[in-house]
């Protein structure tokens, strides 16, 4: 566990006016869609639209300035540093995000922290029941949020990834190649971050090229990449009935949950590597499994005839590659299919993608140390005790004190998530509900088999509760154990 003390904030808050800093101008990007499609008939109503984005970027602006006046510090920048300035910003950004739809009045103060929230994690869970009807520009800020926080993401998930253990990092540098990674993680993030917005510029072509219009093409990019969710309609990518703009969902859905490290090899032209790829193997095994429970499970409801088969066939792969990816997209309403069907996709958002990914969930990486850690333990079982096995990632070792750690966290996410279902169910859902949506927002996935009244009605608290789990789930929980175990420790002494 990291010593945590007073120089350490001050370096971590050095790092987060940075990243305010960017974030300021970012919260400036909306405006050129407020220009396009505003609907004020004066030049005051003109401004006051403006000033839903400008207030919230003076904020961060101001921040920014008041901690780089206060602050002064020229120490190294280290990994526990990163990541308390990640933990600090990622609740504090969003806080200031929700100001946007407080000022516009399109939602009350929980509602806005919690869309918010959604949207920089890259959720997608909204209270906006008709998105049709909110400003285009607020809309696009939803979208926008998406974008930005999954960069922030792959920053995050390759900081915490260096801290993961060496067996994993032996694993991902032998399968990546030194040669092919710009030196330094900063210049690796960059190259990722590189690609990432190539994804979405080509999203925005191919979803308007298969039949959205310009608009929707630039909101549904956004939220694909990021595997967030957004969508410009309630129906979500249901609302188009178009198996080609599925199929587009479908490919940027996948390739924001693959890890921007593989990515960079199959643009390098190592098109082996996706082959190689051990999670990559997982993956496609447990999206066949899971595809099969619920096309079976759907298939034998009497909802369905068999003339309905093909268009079946389409909504199970559709759910089970958003699930897995985390994104949250929907072509159909999962609330009404068979908890069979509903608790396949639940194991799926809890898996989650791949590391280095935009995706949430646990992991594959981690996802597939338990099973090896669960499955050595049984072979000792059951060989001689004499018997010599060794647990490896590839043919990279793994040691006892990094399964320790990685069974550690997954119990904890368990934890959490039955903490923050135990609190929903205090507010009437059932316990099913309560567990679906715990792991839905941890999972940072957004597909929520609750509907209606009992959604958007929910209870302030619940909201509340739900974007925490965000907030948590997003962070990968190991940069907040970084900040509130010394503090815990500390106390105790």
């Amino acid at each position: 566990m990291y010593a945590i003390d007073l120089e350490d904030v001050k370096i971590s808050l050095r790092d987060l006016a940075a990243i305010l800093q960017v974030v300021a101008l970012v919260m400036l990007v909306p405006i050129i869609v407020t220009s396009i499609y505003t609907s004020s008939q004066s030049s005051l109503e003109f401004f006051k639209e403006l000033s839903a984005f400008i207030i919230p970027s003076a904020a961060y602006y101001l921040l920014y300035v008041l901690i780089r006046l206060t602050i002064k510090t020229d120490a190294e920048t280290k990994s526990k540093h990163g990541l308390l300035a990640v933990v600090i910003a990622w609740f504090l950004i969003p806080l200031i995000g929700a100001l946007p739809f407080l000022i516009r009045g399109a939602l009350n103060p929980v509602d806005a922290f919690f869309e918010s929230m959604s949207g920089w994690a890259t959720t997608g869970m909204t209270m906006i029941a008709r998105p049709e009807l909110v400003a285009a520009d607020l809309i696009f800020y939803r979208s926008l949020t998406h974008l930005v926080g999954g960069v922030g993401i792959i920053a995050l998930g390759l900081m915490i990834f260096l801290q993961s253990g060496k067996a994993a990092t032996d694993y991902y540098v032998s399968e990546v190649g030194g040669g092919k990674i710009r030196p330094g993680i900063r210049g690796t993030i960059f190259e990722t971050w590189k690609i990432y917005l190539l994804y979405a510029f080509i999203g925005i072509v191919l979803f308007y090229v298969a039949g959205m219009n310009s608009f929707d093409a630039v909101n549904h990019a956004f939220a694909a990449i990021a595997t967030g969710g957004f969508s410009t309609h309630a129906e979500s990518i249901g609302y188009f009935q178009s198996i080609w703009i599925e199929l587009v969902a479908i490919l940027l859905m996948l390739a924001g949950s693959i890890s921007f490290l593989l990515h960079f090899q199959l643009f390098n032209g190592d098109w082996g590597a996706l082959k190689r790829n051990i999670e990559a193997k997982y993956m496609l095994v447990l999206s066949v499994i899971c595809f099969l429970v619920v096309f079976l499970s759907l298939a034998k409801d009497s909802a369905y005839d068999p003339s309905y088969y093909p268009h079946l066939l389409r909504d199970t792969v559709f759910q089970v590659v958003s699930s897995i990816s985390c994104t949250g997209f929907g072509t159909v309403d999962t609330g009404g299919w068979p908890q069979l069907a509903q608790t396949a996709l639940m194991f799926l958002m809890y898996v989650g993608g791949f590391y280095g990914s935009t995706a949430g969930g646990i992991k594959l990486l981690r996802f597939i140390v338990v099973v090896k850690a669960v499955s050595f333990n049984l072979r000792k079982m059951i060989l001689p005790k004499n018997a010599i096995i060794t647990l490896r990632m590839g043919d990279k070792p793994i040691m006892p004190d990094e399964i320790v750690f990685v069974m550690g966290l997954s119990m904890v996410y368990l934890m959490v998530a039955l903490v923050g279902a135990s609190s929903l169910m205090w507010l009437g859902f059932t316990g099913y509900e309560s567990m679906e949506l715990s792991l839905s927002a941890m999972g940072n996935v957004g597909i929520v088999f609750v509907t209606g009244d009992a959604w958007y009605h929910m209870a302030d608290a619940g909201k509340i509760i739900l974007a925490l789990l965000m907030w948590i789930g997003r962070l990968e929980i190991f940069p907040i154990l970084i900040f509130l175990g010394p503090l815990y420790f500390r106390k105790k002494r």
